[in-house]
Parts: C-alpha cells; sequence; structure tokens
C-alpha cells in the first residue's frame, strides 16, 4: 500500500517537472522573442535619430534649386509656388528641392539597397508617394494628442516590421513651403517613420535557441532519471521502512521481556525481582510469613569465562539456575543480579523464622559438579541472606543487606553463606567512610612514607631499607595500612597511591645515597592490582629515568599470592623486570600457595620470611624448621633470604645459626621517617 502510494507520487513529480521544463522553455522562446523585439527597436531608434538629424540639417539650408534633368524634374507639389523654376545664366532651369525632397531622394536610395524602410508621411500630403497607411494615419492622430513616439511590430506586405515613427512639427523655417497649407507653428503637419523587417532578426536569434532548448531537454531527461534512481531508492527505502515498522512492532511486543528479563538465563533481572518482591513482602505478613533475600555468587565462574570463554560460563550458570529453582518454592522468585550473582527469595512459615538449613541443601545441591561436554567443573558458591521483616521491610534495603553479606561471605574464599547483621552495617559505614577518607588523603597529600633499614647481622651494615606507607587523617590520627590497603585495593585507589609510593621512595633513595655514599637497596610493595597494570613496567621505567636511581637499587616486593591467578603473565612481567635489571622479593614467603615449580619459573632474587615464623622461632621447633628449610630451599636456588619482624636477641642468634643473616625489624629499628633514617644511616655503621 505504501510503496504504491510512493509511486504514484513519483508519477505526479514527473509530471510537475515536466511541466516545469516545459514552461522554462517556453518563457525562454518568448523572452528571447521579446528582447529581438527591444534590440530591433533600439536600432529602428538608431535610424530614427540620424534621419531627424538629416532633416534637421536640410531645414537650416532651406530649399535649394538644380537644373532640371532626368534625376531632377520639377516637383508638381510645388506648382503653387512662383519661384519654384527660375532661368539658369547659362540658358537652362533651375527647379526648387524642398528639404523633403532631398532626404525623400535619400531614403529611396536607401530603401532600395538595404533592409531598412523609411518614409515621410503627412495627413495632408503635397506629393502622393507621402501617402500614409493605416498605421501611420493612427500614429499622426497619436501625434497630434501629445504622443512623442509610436513604435510597434506590425505586419507590412505581409511580413512583420518593427516599426517606429516619431512627428514633424511646424516651425517658423517651415511655413515658407507649408504655410499656404494652413499649418501653423506648433502644428503637427507629418512624420518620419523607419520599418525594420523583424523575421530575419529573429531567425537569426533562433541559431542560438537550438542549444538553449535542447540544454533544458538535456536537464529535464537529467530530472527524470534522478526522479526514477530516487523513485527506486525511495521504494526500496520504503519496503526497508515497512520491514522496519513490522520489526519494531514485533521488538514493542518483546520490550517487556527484554527490559524484565535476562537474555543469557531466561532469569528475570534486578528491577522484575524488586518488583515481585514488594507484592511478595506485601502479602507475607497475612500469610504469616517471613521472607528469605539471598543473594548468591558463583566465585569461580570469572575464571571459567577466562579460561573457556562466555559461551560455557553462561551455560554454567544457567545450569545453576534451573538447579535452584527445583529447589524453591511456587511464589519463589530468581532473578540475575549480575554478571557472576543471583539472587533470589525463600519463604518460611512463621513470621520471625530463620530457619539455616534450607540454605545448607541449596549449597549442597549447587556444590555439585557440572559436567560439560568431557570436562567437569565444581561450583563455588557463596551466598549472603537477609530477612524480612527482621532486617528490613524496604525490598532495595533487603537487596542490598544481602548483597553485603554476600561480599563479607566471599572475602573468606569458602563455600557457605552468611546471615545479615548489624555488624555488617556498621563495617559497611566504616568501609565507605574509609573510601572517602582515602580519596581526600590522596588529594590533599595525607600519606607519607616511613623507611625500615634491612641489616647484615654478620657485618653490622645497612644494606637497605623498606619503603613503608602511613596515613595521618585530617584529624592527625594515624590509620593502619591494615585497615586502608585492602580498601584500596578493591576500590582501586591503591593505582595511584602505589605510584606516588614507587616515586617518593625512588626519590628518598637517592638523598639517601649522598650520606651512605652508595646507594642502598630499596624495598617497595607493589600490590597485585598494581601488579596486573599493564602500565606497570612503563610507569617504572619513567620513575627511574626521572629519580637517576639505578635499576639493580630497586627492588619490587610482591606476594605469592600476586602471581597465582595468571603465572603466565606473571612470569612476562618479572622477566621484564629482570631484563632491566630490577630486582624481585617473595614478601611474606610461606604464608601464601608456596610451590617450588613456580619458584623455579619465576626470575626471582630473594625470599622474604614472614614475620609469623620469626615471632615463635625461639619456643616453637616447628617454625625453626620451617625457616631452616626456606633458607636451605633459597641457597639451594641461589636466591637471597631475609627475615622479617626480628625484634629479640635470640631470634637474631637462631636465624644467624640457620644462615639467615639479612634482618629488618624493631630489634634493629623502627620504621622512621626520612630525617631519622639520615640519622641512623650517620650513626649507624654503613656497608655496602
Amino acid at each position: 500500500m505504501k510503496t504504491a502510494f510512493v509511486k504514484r507520487s513519483l508519477i505526479l513529480l514527473a509530471i510537475a517537472w515536466t511541466l516545469v521544463v516545459a514552461t522554462a522553455v517556453g518563457f525562454y522562446l518568448w523572452s528571447n522573442e521579446q528582447q529581438t523585439i527591444a534590440t530591433v527597436k533600439t536600432r529602428a531608434n538608431t535610424l530614427l535619430e540620424r534621419d531627424m538629424l538629416y532633416r534637421s540639417w536640410g531645414l537650416t539650408k532651406g530649399g535649394i534649386y538644380v537644373k532640371v534633368g532626368t534625376n531632377s524634374q520639377p516637383n508638381p507639389s510645388l506648382a503653387f509656388l512662383p519661384y519654384r523654376d527660375i532661368p539658369h545664366p547659362d540658358g537652362g532651369t533651375l527647379t526648387m528641392m524642398t528639404p523633403s525632397n532631398v532626404i525623400q531622394q535619400a531614403f529611396g536610395i536607401s530603401n532600395k539597397h538595404g533592409d531598412t524602410l523609411s518614409k515621410i508621411t503627412s495627413l495632408r500630403v503635397v506629393n502622393a508617394s507621402n501617402q500614409a497607411d493605416a498605421w501611420e494615419r493612427e500614429a499622426l492622430r497619436q501625434f497630434e494628442s501629445g504622443v512623442d513616439e509610436v513604435s510597434d511590430v506590425t505586419f507590412l506586405d505581409g511580413k512583420r516590421y518593427v516599426r517606429t515613427m516619431r512627428p514633424f512639427v511646424t516651425e517658423k523655417k517651415c511655413l515658407k513651403c507649408h504655410g499656404l497649407q494652413g499649418y501653423k507653428i506648433g502644428d503637427v503637419r507629418g512624420g518620419l517613420s523607419v520599418a525594420i523587417p523583424l523575421d530575419p532578426a529573429l531567425a537569426a536569434a533562433k541559431s542560438y535557441d537550438f542549444a538553449i532548448v535542447s540544454l533544458l531537454v538535456f536537464l529535464w531527461l537529467m530530472g527524470l532519471s534522478g526522479i526514477f534512481l530516487q523513485g527506486r531508492r525511495l521504494v526500496r527505502q520504503t519496503v526497508v521502512a515497512v520491514e522496519n515498522a513490522r520489526l519494531r512492532d514485533q521488538a514493542e511486543m518483546s520490550l517487556h521481556y527484554m527490559s524484565n528479563y535476562d537474555r543469557h538465563t531466561n532469569l528475570p533481572n534486578r528491577y522484575l525481582f524488586e518488583e515481585r518482591l514488594a507484592a511478595l513482602l506485601k502479602a507475607a505478613p497475612e500469610l504469616k510469613e517471613s521472607v528469605a533475600v539471598v543473594a548468591l555468587e558463583v566465585r569461580n565462574l570469572r575464571r571459567i569465562v577466562d579460561i573457556h570463554g562466555e559461551s560455557l560460563a553462561r551455560d554454567f550458570l544457567k545450569q545453576i539456575a534451573e538447579r535452584l529453582v527445583m529447589q524453591l518454592g511456587e511464589d519463589d522468585v530468581v532473578a540475575r543480579l549480575s554478571s557472576e550473582r543471583v539472587i533470589f527469595t525463600l519463604a518460611q512459615e512463621g513470621a520471625r523464622v530463620k530457619n539455616v538449613s534450607p540454605f545448607k541443601n541449596i549449597e549442597e545441591v549447587l556444590s555439585q559438579p557440572i559436567d560439560y561436554e568431557d570436562k567437569q567443573f565444581f561450583p563455588m558458591v557463596s551466598m549472603g541472606i537477609s530477612f524480612f521483616p527482621d532486617d528490613s521491610s524496604d525490598p532495595g534495603d533487603l537487596i542490598q543487606m544481602a548483597a553485603s553479606c554476600l561480599d563479607h561471605s566471599a572475602e573468606r574464599g569458602v563455600n557457605g553463606f552468611e546471615l545479615y547483621s548489624k555488624s555488617l552495617q556498621v563495617e559497611a559505614v566504616a568501609r565507605l567512610t574509609m573510601e572517602s577518607g582515602l580519596q581526600a588523603a590522596l588529594n590533599e597529600k595525607q600519606f607519607f612514607l616511613n623507611y625500615q633499614p634491612q641489616i647484615n647481622a654478620d657485618t653490622g651494615n645497612i644494606t637497605g631499607f623498606e619503603a613503608l606507607l602511613r596515613w595521618k587523617d585530617s584529624n592527625g590520627n594515624l590509620v593502619s595500612p591494615v585497615d586502608f590497603i585492602p580498601v584500596a585495593e578493591e576500590n582501586g585507589l591503591i593505582l595511584p597511591i602505589g605510584a606516588w609510593v614507587l616515586e617518593a621512595a625512588c626519590r628518598q633513595a637517592v638523598v639517601f645515597q649522598q650520606t651512605a655514599g652508595h646507594y642502598l637497596m630499596t624495598g617497595v610493595n607493589v600490590s597485585a592490582k598494581q601488579f596486573r597494570d599493564p602500565t606497570l613496567v612503563d610507569h617504572i621505567d619513567r620513575v627511574l629515568a626521572e629519580t637517576g636511581l639505578p635499576p639493580e637499587y630497586l627492588e619490587i616486593e610482591i606476594t605469592e599470592n600476586t602471581f597465582m591467578d595468571d603465572p603466565l603473565k606473571t612470569v612476562e612481567i618479572l622477566t621484564d623486570l629482570k631484563i632491566r635489571g630490577v630486582k624481585i622479593a617473595i614478601d611474606d614467603f610461606g604464608t601464601g600457595y608456596s610451590s617450588l615449580n613456580y619458584l623455579k619459573r619465576f626470575p626471582v632474587d630473594r625470599l622474604k620470611i614472614d614475620r609469623s615464623f620469626v615471632m615463635d622461632i625461639v619456643t616453637s621447633d616447628d617454625d625453626r624448621v620451617l625457616v631452616s628449610l626456606i633458607t636451605s630451599l633459597a641457597h639451594g636456588m641461589g636466591l637471597e633470604v631475609i627475615a622479617e619482624g626480628v625484634e629479640e636477641m635470640e631470634q637474631r642468634d637462631i636465624l644467624m645459626n640457620l644462615d639467615c643473616p639479612q634482618m629488618q625489624g624493631y630489634l634493629y629499628s623502627k620504621p622512621l621517617s626520612a630525617e631519622d633514617f639520615l640519622a641512623f644511616l650517620s650513626d649507624g655503621q654503613v656497608g655496602e
């Protein structure tokens, strides 16, 4: 229907275009003819001006006498003049010729040999050849009414002429001949006309018409072609538009589904979940039920995505959702909360009952392995649970509480669930306050560094130091790194904070060199998030170049857990640093997922024994054995080893006996400000 309308419109447009071009052609031909006539009239006026000048010149001479001959016979129209003919002294006869006679003879020659016709005429003619025709008589009558010039296109002898005529007004010198005819000064006694044939001029002008008309016809054809081509395009666009409208209608029909359901799992999304949860909570008091809102996370789903791709992960989550639905009641709701999380309700009898056994059953069912092709995957499930009406009556609050519980449960890194408590709310508020404070600390430069010396117990020499981040808030209170560093890790502020620590430590190391006389090993901790930052190596290059610290005196400290997530990427980054000469130390060695295989593959320079092993080394045989194994392992692999947290002489002596002379701890010095560290360097024994 719409395409037919477009086609009809195109036909009407083609007709309209044809009429426009035809009108343009007609207007051009008409205007060209009018312009030609105007040109011919201009020529006629020019000739008329010339002839009037001839006449004016003749009048200044009066009459002239010429010998009577073949071409100059006496003028019978002047027979009434007694002095028309006079004898010539030689015996011949002279006859008078008036100015009009002279001009008429000139006109006769011009009319015979040229393409114009000039004529003198009057209503009371003396010479019959000057008799006026109908057009001239009408012109003479108009002159008597005061018209100065008459010009028209008329037919003469069957041909079109442009005729222009001006009046003869009687002057004093005209009375000599014409006074006897009754004319007085100022009377119109006749006129002078010029006639120019129009057809030759039109024929000459039409030689250009063919080119112009051909151009207009060409434009007409081009226009028709454009209309045709555009018409085809419009028809296609109309077809597409109709199809799009159909698809849009179809999309609108499914808009409710798309805006309320997750397309990968067919589960409701959060918005629909909140809507249904609100309805469920409204009905719960009448049914004397409590409603649990449960946020569930598959913790290893992200790793499955990274290794096996999105397709397998979607199927994995879909199967978990199907298992979950089988464990719930008819009125319970399941929805997808995020890429790795789902949320569901579980109604329980009793208005204030917190029965946890259903959640244990759900955990057992969901933790069962999932087979995919020839592989078997074991879901790692964590849950956070809030209850209506005990915790809140607001759907949004219940969802947020469940999500907070889930975050807390997931941090523990084991399968299970956690119930919402007021302490979690307090913890969430404290965490939010900490995040705001960290941002302010970064902006207001509240962070500073302390430096803890590293000592060679054999010689007593200071061999290096570890740069330790400290924070004094706007109230002047020191905030423990144990509290703020995990928050900075999670919200990403550890990246700009860590970048500042690296630059500040390297600049201070250059200052320390001026006192020590040589560079000290500069230990800088790099968090897991920093280590995964693709700009880390480039940033280290820039800092070393700007501060002037030689790369072999920079020691990057990372924990074992940092490189467990992606060993191949870890090897690549460590190799890049090693090529540049930067040293690598594994911090808190022995507390993470220690692996001899990884130690063999990673280009590590030093192991740092965690303070938890040193703390009880005097009284614990197990700790002494562990430290002995670590030092033996390090020396056997050509690695250096240093013990952290050395606070007592007995600890120092045992470490010395275990071949671990490199130490740091309060036995030698607490972490110092830059000024105190410079003083320590000046007072202490400094060695290479």
